[in-house]
């Protein structure tokens, strides 16, 4: 079928060219990009198992162990690779993609509709900034996904067996996912066309009680990996369990078997991971982090709540603004999938729309879908509002944890056969070309700079698909033996996120370990301080002098039952459980964390003010704090780099003076003394 020009949205082979460009320029660089600090510490915590280390005890982590466990397999298997993580990530990402397909085409999704989703997949993950990519929230949306896909064929009823199909013909879905007899659409930028019917392989449908359970155990997975898909499991089993339960005779008895298979399922899986944390003696350590450490860890995602207010719109300019549209379509799709009707009651006139599309426009809403579509997009709606829900109020604001719901988004859209996809690439596409125009005209540039700055980094993103720095690393993103000069510097090269005490400098790191092998340390005689500097451990091969990798996130963490916040902690155990350390690495850029411009860093970065006796900068906010009050014997950059080695002299701040490393609720709230000093002592250095 020929598409109109003046209907792109339609044409499947545009929406297939685009996703073929882009991922064929982006999964070279994206397997290519630096590791996230995340994911250093994981390996980091695979390193200690496989060593016969303890979890928890031997590296501090105030998450469960699921995704240990599968970084501790990758790791035997291919070693401290960061490609091989990365793989694995694309992997778990298709997968996951492919079942958000499956869901959206029973839906009633079009081709068209399907692949521009596909396109914008393609478009959006390998192109977001490391702090994304293989983190647990995208992890555990695959046996999330698995377990909701098995749930809805359940719904939808079992398919028609091939054998009592004509020669030649595949499986058929429910009679009534669309309307055979629908009418052609004019062309609107909103749905993309007919629906391709559904479709499957053959599959034999196990008892109700085995099926439960098969879900019950991919939940139970997943909540190892991370406890919130806890929510997701509830909301789609409330969505789901009337209608499958109605198919019974007995629906209470059915959905009370229902309901005891997942939770017996979802238990096995927890028991076996119960088993492990005895068995490896790792179940007092991990009973003192989840009971001592991570309430006061709940305290950061409360005060930071204020924060993800503005924040939720711009995780990932524009594709996030798609929430606006996107919450209300997934409200209405699941009042019109009726999840308190049983299938029968549902199907008893297949040909009318549901609850709430009759009083919709054919325009926005697809009116032929038959019961069986609307019940699989309302499950797709549901869980898309179950994961923004607990991604916006049970959990920190960080860019990963809202990836998962932005993937959904994309099949929302394509199970009510709306190609918006093409929207956001002509937006980018606009955006795109504005800076590109911008670095050879300086009318151009002059216009955007005069765009402040929130609004320009929200509204006018630029796509990184054409960034000609990182283009032009493309051929060697190929080249299977690079050394660890060569890897250092070319992911210090492909880096997306800007500036920031959690981003690793690969190269200055580098030049750290070579200062340090230098000076003979072996295990336990450095010290890696904040965020970044942990790397150091698996460049030199050598066990931590102490078991935070995040430092400043432990020392962020609220109070306990004692009183006592994450610092007054970690304070305590760097006095009395690091007796073999001798180094310290600082990093400057935690100090200019504070700074909003390249004008307000400089001083806090600023060259060394009298080397080689002192390497820090003539601006240092914290003087009097552990590890600033330390010597200081090396900094990377020729004594102007962000890294500064101090020599352990004592391992406390100095006396009589005020500390200014704060709880990080604090810092948040502005209700602690300190933090406001803090806020004070940057107001008078930071430029105006």
């Amino acid at each position: 079928m020929t598409v109109p020009l003046c209907c792109p949205w339609r044409s499947v082979w545009f929406a297939r060219v685009v996703a073929v460009v882009a991922l064929v320029i982006g999964i070279p660089l994206f397997l290519r990009t630096p590791p996230w600090c995340d994911i250093t510490l994981y390996q980091m915590a695979a390193r200690n198992i496989l060593n016969g280390g303890t979890h928890y005890r031997d590296i501090f982590d105030t998450n469960l162990p699921g995704f240990v466990w599968v970084l501790t397999v990758l790791q035997w298997l291919f070693g401290e690779s960061v490609v091989a993580v990365r793989a694995t990530d694309l992997l778990i990402v298709s997968g996951t993609v492919f079942l958000i397909d499956r869901l959206a085409k029973w839906g009633g999704a079009s081709l068209a509709a399907r692949w521009w989703a596909l396109a914008g997949v393609a478009l959006f993950y390998p192109f977001t900034v490391e702090m994304s990519h293989a983190q647990r929230d995208t992890w555990m949306t695959l046996p999330a996904l698995a377990a909701v896909a098995l749930r809805v064929r359940r719904g939808m009823g079992r398919p028609t067996p091939p054998s009592l199909l004509p020669e030649g013909k595949g499986e058929t879905e429910p009679s009534d996912v669309v309307s055979s007899t629908a009418p052609a659409r004019a062309c609107t930028p909103f749905p993309s066309g007919r629906g391709d019917g559904g479709g499957g392989s053959s599959w034999i449908a196990p008892s109700p009680f085995r099926a439960s359970l098969l879900e019950g155990l991919l939940w139970g997975a997943g909540v190892w990996i991370k406890p919130h898909i806890v929510i997701m499991a509830a909301t789609v089993w409330l969505l789901t369990a009337r209608r499958i339960a109605g198919a019974s005779p007995r629906p209470w008895h059915a959905a009370g078997a229902d309901f005891l298979g997942n939770v017996l399922g979802g238990g096995v899986v927890g028991l076996a991971g119960l088993a492990w944390l005895f068995a490896t003696g790792t179940w007092g350590p991990f009973l003192e982090v989840f009971t001592q450490w991570n309430p006061g860890y709940l305290q950061l995602v409360k005060a930071e709540i204020g924060m993800r207010v503005g924040q939720e719109l711009y995780w990932f300019p524009p594709w996030s603004l798609g929430l606006l549209p996107t919450v209300p379509l997934a409200l209405v799709s699941v009042l019109d999938m009726a999840p308190w009707s049983s299938r029968s009651a549902a199907n008893a006139h297949p040909d009318r729309a549901g609850l709430a599309g009759h009083q919709l426009p054919a325009l926005l809403w697809e009116k032929q879908a038959g019961a069986d579509a609307r019940f699989a997009r309302g499950v797709l709606g549901g869980l898309y509002l179950a994961w923004v829900a607990q991604a916006f109020f049970l959990q920190r604001g960080f860019q990963y944890a809202h990836v998962p719901e932005t993937l959904l988004m994309l099949g929302v859209w394509a199970s009510h056969r709306w190609a918006w996809v093409l929207l956001v690439l002509l937006w980018l596409a606009v955006t795109t070309s504005a800076w590109f125009l911008a670095e050879h005209s300086a009318a151009v540039r002059e216009k955007i700079d005069s765009i402040p700055i929130y609004d320009r980094e929200n509204y006018v993103p630029r796509h990184p698909i054409f960034a000609p720095e990182r283009l032009r690393l493309w051929p060697q993103c190929w080249c299977p033996d690079l050394d660890d000069a060569e890897r250092y510097k070319m992911w210090d090269r492909l880096r997306l996120h800007p500036p920031h005490e959690a981003v690793i400098s690969w190269e200055e790191l580098d030049e750290v370990v070579t200062f340090l092998r230098g000076q003979g340390v072996s295990d336990g005689e450095v010290i890696a301080w904040f965020d970044s500097p942990h790397a150091a451990y698996l460049m030199l091969n050598q066990k931590p002098g102490l078991r935070f990798m995040h430092v400043y996130t432990a020392i962020s963490i609220g109070e306990d039952a004692n009183g006592e916040d994450g610092r007054v902690k970690v304070m305590r155990e760097l006095a009395t459980k690091t007796p073999k350390a001798r180094f310290v690495i600082n990093d400057l850029e935690w100090v200019a964390l504070p700074a909003k411009t390249e004008e307000q860093r400089a001083p806090f970065l600023a060259p060394a003010r009298n080397p080689p006796d002192d390497l820090l900068p003539v601006v240092t906010p914290y003087p009097t704090d552990f590890p600033f009050n330390q010597p200081t014997v090396f900094r990377t950059r020729n004594n102007q780099g962000r890294y500064i080695v101090h020599r352990l002299v004592t391992r406390e701040n100095s006396l009589g003076t005020l500390s200014f490393i704060e709880s990080g609720a604090g810092a948040v709230t502005g209700g602690a003394q300190r933090s406001a000093t803090r806020s004070a002592v940057h107001d008078v250095i930071l430029p105006k």
